[in-house]
């Protein structure tokens, strides 16, 4: 299956050595916080100065979002043409969370969006090996493998991006090849004309190709990862703590060619899918739990408030939980069941629950999605919750809509609340969602809403980033659910 970039870039803090065993940290919170950025934000390394017309923005995230969704299809179809899917869950991972430092090991980091450089919406900065060296990486809810460019990045004169640091795996005593006749090699798919001696075996070479094209080559390898966050603590604003966590006998990959616009800018990509090989899923049987989570600020308004990425456990409580549907077809994505939807508390009639899920051929269904921009329906229910929102909109309606938009509004004068849009989802969990969740501001005193059609017949439901900005949403890969909360991204 081609692995989908979806779109949080990361900067991590990486290092250590390689231990021989798993060790298990005590402790109710063993999250680690990293802050994000999003990418048209002028903190943003990848911020350009046309970003501040809001159209020529909006213009790029869409194209981005046309490109993921025809990408999703591709996978599917790749898919079917195999006819066959691999289900074999890998031995216990090796990998072992050490040396932490601090009440807990609680890690969180600084993320700033990617989405300029073809691959998604936010970055983090992170470090690989022995000693540990700072890289930019892609974060990606929608692939697996987690790899470093090994080599000088090939760069072109037209890149405006600068050149991303590389990592030199002689210069960490962490570094150690992983033989080809491994279990984590065989979840990679192997470049054309490679083999494997059982007697005598080569270190586990990979190509790993992208929805978009873009593939990168290289050596599966362990490595140690670390995490480093300040949290602040008290009343007075100087105070704060340190969390630090290294995490030992990680399986990523030593890339030493990566061709595609996707990677511009970074060091390669940090892969949190939900398969055999992705760092969440070696992460399962550590104190991080195969956990992760983020809160994303609403970047096209402009906040004092940050985005952040969270790996393993928060403080966060009463969080409402769905469970993750498993879709052989495309088993990196995020699917959830959908099971209806509410304008100001009255249900939306006229959509089955055909409509929201997986079909037996694994097309449709919906997808929990932080790569895309906008969130996509499919038809009836889009133009069912279309006609329900505009019922109960009372805004005249904008003389020029921009392209691409079908609802938009003047909204000079809000002389009456705004509805509230409710998705309620399989297990009873509902997420209620205020006007500028479903709104975006397309240019002065002129708001859309932000929803869009899947215009292919056997396409997906995505609910996007916009529709999950100032909510808490985890990953829970143990037990297999999504939770998520209103609250501010403090």
């Amino acid at each position: 299956m081609i692995p989908l970039i979806i779109g949080l870039l990361v900067w991590m803090f990486l290092g250590g050595q390689i231990a021989q065993s798993r060790e298990l940290l005590p402790g109710d919170s063993t999250g680690i916080r990293l802050r994000i950025v999003h990418r048209s934000s002028e903190e943003s390394p990848h911020w350009k100065p046309e970003y501040r017309d809001r159209i020529q923005l909006l213009d790029e995230l869409m194209a981005m979002d046309r490109g993921r969704i025809a990408a999703f299809g591709r996978v599917l179809q790749e898919a079917a043409q195999k006819n066959s899917t691999n289900s074999t869950l890998p031995r216990e991972s090796l990998a072992t969370i050490q040396d932490f430092q601090g009440e807990d090991p609680a890690l969180f980091s600084r993320l700033v969006s990617g989405s300029s450089i073809g691959s998604g919406q936010y970055f983090v900065e992170l470090r690989v090996g022995t000693p540990a060296k700072k890289f930019p990486l892609i974060v990606d809810t929608g692939s697996d493998l987690t790899w470093i460019q090994c080599n000088p990045p090939n760069t072109t004169a037209n890149s405006s991006s600068p050149p991303a640091p590389w990592y030199d795996k002689s210069s960490s005593s962490s570094y150690r090849e992983i033989p080809c006749t491994d279990d984590e090699c065989q979840f990679l798919p192997a470049p054309i004309g490679s083999s494997c001696s059982i007697t005598s075996p080569s270190p586990c070479d990979y190509t790993y190709g992208y929805s978009d094209q873009s593939r990168t080559t290289g050596i599966l390898a362990y490595e140690t990862i670390s995490m480093k966050s300040r949290k602040r603590s008290g009343k007075r604003a100087g105070n704060h703590k340190t969390r630090r966590i290294r995490i030992k006998n990680v399986a990523l990959g030593c890339s030493r060619e990566s061709v595609g616009a996707s990677f511009l800018g970074a060091s390669g990509v940090l892969g949190l899918g939900q398969g055999p090989i992705s760092l969440a899923t070696q992460t399962r049987h550590t104190a991080l739990g195969g956990i992760f989570s983020y809160c994303l600020v609403d970047y096209l308004r402009g906040s004092n408030a940050s985005s952040f990425l969270v790996m393993g456990r928060t403080h966060w409580r009463k969080l409402a939980h769905t469970p993750i549907v498993r879709n052989p077809a495309a088993q990196s994505f995020y699917y959830v069941n959908v099971t209806g939807v509410a304008v100001d508390g009255k249900p939306v009639d006229g959509i089955a629950s055909s409509d929201w899920g997986i079909d037996g051929d694994g097309n449709k269904g919906t997808i929990f999605d932080s790569g895309t921009t906008l969130s996509y329906l499919r038809e009836p229910a889009y133009s069912k919750v279309l006609g329900a929102l505009n019922a109960s909109i009372y805004l005249p309606r904008a003389q020029e809509i921009p392209e691409g938009f079908e609802l938009c509004y003047n909204v000079t004068r809000m002389e009456k609340g705004m509805p509230k849009l409710g998705v309620e989802f399989q297990g009873g969990a509902v997420m209620e969602l205020p006007w500028n969740n479903y709104m975006v501001l397309v240019a002065e005193n002129v708001q859309c809403v932000a929803l869009q059609k899947v215009t292919t017949t056997n396409g997906s439901n995505i609910l996007g980033n916009l529709l999950q900005q100032d909510h808490h949403i985890e990953y829970d890969l143990a037990k297999a659910r999504i939770g998520f909360k209103w609250s501010p991204c403090h």
